[in-house]
């Protein structure tokens, strides 16, 4: 059975009328920085070599009184016995005793007892937008970005309604103890701030693409994959844009929805069994719809060692009365915990989905003015026109015969056909007509490519427009030579617009997403065929404000249960990468049981609390033998 997953859970600018590799070393860490010139007076810290007993150390007489070392007190740090604390007496410095402490044949080495800080405060310079994170009761505002919909509802919130994310990164802020797939409409790999946080394969890919099918899973769909993906595990404390829960992750973004926000019962599995195959220990899926699907439920559950966290869907409706999946999957598959939304001040968001009598939804987080990293809209300060011309150098030509379309030197007639207001010429029959060309030394700096243009339309039945792409310097229609069809429009079909919309393109009718194969390559040709056949005749294609555009980074601000779901995935990945040794069952069980009672959300989530870090690190029990590492 397949359905279109046809809500994609946030709330943009324009609602729609849907409702809308592991590391096996990684070890415990804090997030802490040595100053080397501190150090606690009166203390030394020894490493004793192998079968080294404390017994068999020189100081064993001065614990007794004697003055050889000025030791008073020797504490054992760890259950081998290897490290030791010693407490010296006043007379005694510590670098005097560090010195005649390493000339002895049982010690590995002598160091001081060096002072660790937190830096548990990012210095991002946007965290202060970020009130999930960390609520003073903050107006939350945005960045002159015309796309952010700050909603007015309790904002500004309640000052430490927030999931204590400062508390849990003095434990730890590092989540790349496990991989964490993002199935969503890609990411930004570019981005600054997830870049240095992507998972790869061995071949050096990050992830893929089963919209397009193939290894780059960018991002164009008004920044929806980007700003999960950020919120998740935008970098830390690297002093640009934001910060996610996870400060360092391996992120896999894998896309299996398109560029209308809409997936499928085949992109979902492939997504979904790719990111097992390829070892992801948590699956972020904020996405939904309203019917049930055997084959994505027995992918999901069949993924036990994989915890999925899902959105509760931006209906205000009940998912008890209402089913809404995957989240009413979890009433019955136990790897799965699903996510409704709270506004600043806790209380359960006005557009988000619930549960009553059925406990489908069991948590809540900050889901509402949520602040993340997303691909730039294009207006004219924040992205970047690759210079090139497209008013010279096309190649036209056809089967037979002159071609449908002529040039024109102006861009508004790249292809111009006969008379689209459909007076007169109108197209002729039997006929492949061609218009291509190469660009060289344009795309070499640039990993995300798009093509925008506007378009026009009137196709006959069995008439088609093509556009094709290859990454040389080619005679684009030549048999001899394969190409990638970007796209296909096909009769009988009118209007304007084209193959992909969104609305933060909104200033070009559309475009093509052209990374894959022109992202860095040094030829790149680009082709359009317009085949018809003998059975009707009409105005053809209309194509023009063609350029070539690369999105800059940008932030945003975006409400909905798929802000929330993130947000979760990352506490989740902080817990995970705390204990490795925790199963599924133990990390739901710390999310759920360590939340943070809203008395708003009895009867609305099953557990009637707001996700929080702290809680979720402290509930189930610590690591047996904590190492801390510096950073």
């Amino acid at each position: 059975m397949f359905h279109k997953i046809s809500q994609f859970l946030f709330l943009p600018l324009i609602m729609f009328s849907i409702s809308s590799c592991d590391s096996q070393s990684q070890k415990t860490q804090t997030s802490a920085s040595t100053q080397k010139s501190e150090y606690v007076p009166g203390e030394v810290i020894v490493s004793l070599k192998p079968q080294t007993r404390k017994s068999q150390l020189n100081i064993a007489s001065s614990i007794d009184g004697a003055d050889d070392f000025q030791v008073q007190a020797v504490t054992t740090l760890d259950y081998s016995g290897r490290f030791l604390k010693l407490k010296l007496k006043p007379a005694e410095s510590v670098d005097a005793a560090i010195s005649r402490l390493q000339q002895q044949n049982n010690i590995e080495f002598a160091q001081p007892n060096y002072i660790y800080h937190t830096t548990a405060v990012p210095n991002d310079p946007q965290y202060s937008r970020q009130w999930g994170l960390k609520n003073t009761g903050q107006t939350v505002t945005g960045i002159n970005v015309p796309q952010d919909q700050i909603l007015a509802e309790q904002n500004p919130g309640i000052s430490g309604d927030d999931i204590s994310a400062e508390k849990a990164w003095d434990i730890i802020t590092d989540c790349s103890g496990v991989t964490i797939a993002v199935l969503d409409s890609g990411v930004k790999l570019d981005h600054e701030d997830i870049v240095n946080n992507l998972w790869s394969d061995p071949s050096g890919h990050n992830g893929y693409d089963f919209v397009d099918n193939d290894n780059l899973p960018n991002d164009f769909f008004m920044g929806h994959g980007t700003h999960v993906t950020t919120t998740i595990a935008g970098e830390g404390n690297n002093g640009k844009g934001s910060t996610g829960v996870c400060w360092k992750a391996k992120v896999m973004p894998v896309r299996v929805l398109g560029n209308d926000g809409s997936g499928t019962t085949a992109t979902a599995l492939a997504g979904i069994s790719y990111a097992v195959t390829n070892g992801a220990k948590i699956i972020n899926m904020s996405f939904g719809g309203g019917a049930f699907d055997p084959a994505e439920y027995a992918a999901v559950q069949s993924a036990t060692n994989t915890l999925f966290v899902v959105a509760a869907g931006n209906s205000s409706t009940d998912n008890s009365t209402t089913a809404f999946y995957p989240c009413n999957f979890s009433l019955t598959v136990a790897n799965m915990i699903c996510v409704a939304a709270v506004d600043q001040d806790f209380s359960l968001a006005s557009y988000s989905n619930f549960s009553t009598s059925t406990p489908a939804v069991q948590v809540a987080a900050p889901g509402t003015n949520i602040f993340a990293g997303t691909p730039s809209a294009v207006t004219s300060t924040n992205y970047t026109s690759v210079s090139e011309t497209f008013t010279s150098g096309w190649t036209v030509s056809s089967d037979g015969g002159s071609p449908n379309w002529g040039y024109g030197a102006a861009p508004a007639s790249l292809i111009n056909p006969t008379n689209y207001n459909g007076t007169s010429n109108l197209y002729a029959n039997n006929l492949n007509s061609y218009s291509y060309k190469s660009f060289s030394n344009v795309f070499t700096s640039y990993k995300n490519i798009l093509m925008e243009f506007t378009m026009k339309f009137d196709l006959a039945i069995s008439d088609s427009l093509e556009i094709a792409v290859d990454r040389s310097n080619i005679n684009l229609f030549s048999t001899q030579t394969p190409y990638f069809w970007a796209s296909t429009l096909s009769g009988a079909i009118h209007g304007s617009g084209a193959f992909e919309h969104s609305p933060d393109l909104s200033a070009h009718d559309a475009y093509m997403d052209f990374s894959s194969i022109c992202g860095q390559q040094l030829n790149c040709t680009v082709g359009f065929k317009l085949q018809t056949d003998a059975s009707a005749q009409s105005y053809g294609i209309q194509i023009s404000n063609m350029q070539f555009v690369v999105l800059n980074d940008a932030y945003k601000i975006i409400s909905g249960t798929s802000m929330a779901t993130p947000q979760v995935t990352g506490v989740a990945g902080l817990v995970w990468s705390y204990n490795p040794t925790f199963t599924v069952a133990d990390v739901k069980n710390a999310i759920l049981n360590g939340g943070r009672a809203a008395p708003g959300l009895v009867g609305k989530v099953s557990t009637g609390k707001v996700l929080n870090a702290m809680g979720a690190l402290s509930y189930l029990a610590k690591p047996s033998t904590p190492v801390i590492s510096v950073q």
